[in-house]
């Protein structure tokens, strides 16, 4: 288990056995973000995956990137993080985020990992917004330079 050193971000990577991970049609590699800015994720479709109420099964929301008033008033609202809400409010709890959820949105016909829940979120009714870790190019490059001595290692 290896905590990023990029300054704000509280991402750690966790190297798996092999033989520990099967994919399948539910269970697929997901590419690493590419964009430059927050701003840029706004026009991109997006999903948060995390929990049901009864911890099975794993749920997808659609979600939009967002910014303004409600984002910046939630606490541990800071630079290098991601604001998101659920694209259509419900009245009852679909989703209970844990921390390290993943934000995935779609660029280029591809489905690229671009945030990871900041913290556990709870059950709430609505569109409360949703806090994560940006991936950064920064968080990228130490991604690629841990997994890199992860293979030399083994």
């Amino acid at each position: 288990m290896v905590k990023s050193p990029v300054e704000g971000s509280q991402i750690v990577l966790i190297k798996l056995a092999d033989s520990e991970v099967e994919l399948s049609d539910y269970v697929r590699p997901a590419c690493l973000g590419s964009h430059s800015t927050v701003s840029q994720l706004s026009k991109r479709r997006c999903r948060s995956l995390g929990w049901g109420v009864r911890r099975d099964p794993l749920v997808e929301l659609s979600v939009t990137v967002t910014a303004g008033e409600v984002c910046h008033r939630l606490d541990g609202s800071k630079e290098k993080t991601i604001c998101a809400q659920q694209t259509a409010p419900t009245d009852r709890c679909l989703l209970e985020e844990m921390s390290g959820g993943g934000l995935l949105c779609e660029w280029a016909g591809r489905w690229e990992i671009v945030g990871v829940a900041t913290s556990h979120t709870g059950c709430f009714q609505g569109s409360r917004p949703r806090i994560y870790d940006d991936i950064t190019a920064a968080t990228v490059r130490w991604i690629k330079k841990t997994i890199a001595a992860f293979q030399r290692n083994s």
